[in-house]
């Protein structure tokens, strides 16, 4: 019928890592407050990349689940490993029975520009190709800062 794609990889034949399985993630959080009312923390996320599929128009997998996609950074059968690094400090003004708190936060703290997402889809609609696909479609949030005041009671 000149479709691309092949229903059958929605079944049995398409048993495989589902698109966002991620095999291997660390999460580590911590703080530390030794100081008269001033704590540190960081935060540290490393997952492994997610599988990459080429679907062909309305969702139609091209070939089995993660059999990888032909990106513009060459072919790939998942994204890259990311991780991110975030620091938090806040200092604690006490104000009689209620407190003052003065916080910042770093995100991505040493600005990894991932990429997360490649575009999958070979079509834009049956018979129409996708222009976009096998480009990047999404990069990790770039270092952001946070401040905040917060008033306890």
């Amino acid at each position: 019928m000149g479709y691309k794609g092949d229903i059958r990889y929605l079944g049995r034949l398409g048993a495989g890592p589902l698109p966002n399985d991620r095999p291997h993630q660390v999460k580590l959080f911590g703080s530390y407050g030794p100081w008269y009312g001033l704590n540190t923390g960081v935060g540290f996320f490393l997952g492994s990349g997610k599988p990459l599929t080429t679907f062909a128009a309305r969702g139609v997998p091209e070939g089995p689940r993660g059999s990888g996609v032909e990106t513009v950074d060459g072919f790939k059968e998942s994204t890259p490993s990311e991780f991110t690094f975030d620091f938090h400090v806040d200092y604690a003004v006490p104000l009689g029975r209620t407190r003052l708190l003065l916080l910042a936060d770093v995100f991505n703290l040493f600005n990894n520009q991932t990429v997360l997402f490649y575009n999958q889809s070979s079509e834009r609609s049956v018979g129409v190709p996708n222009p976009g696909y096998g480009q990047q479609a999404l990069l990790a949030a770039p270092l952001q800062t946070r401040i905040g005041v917060r008033f306890e009671f």
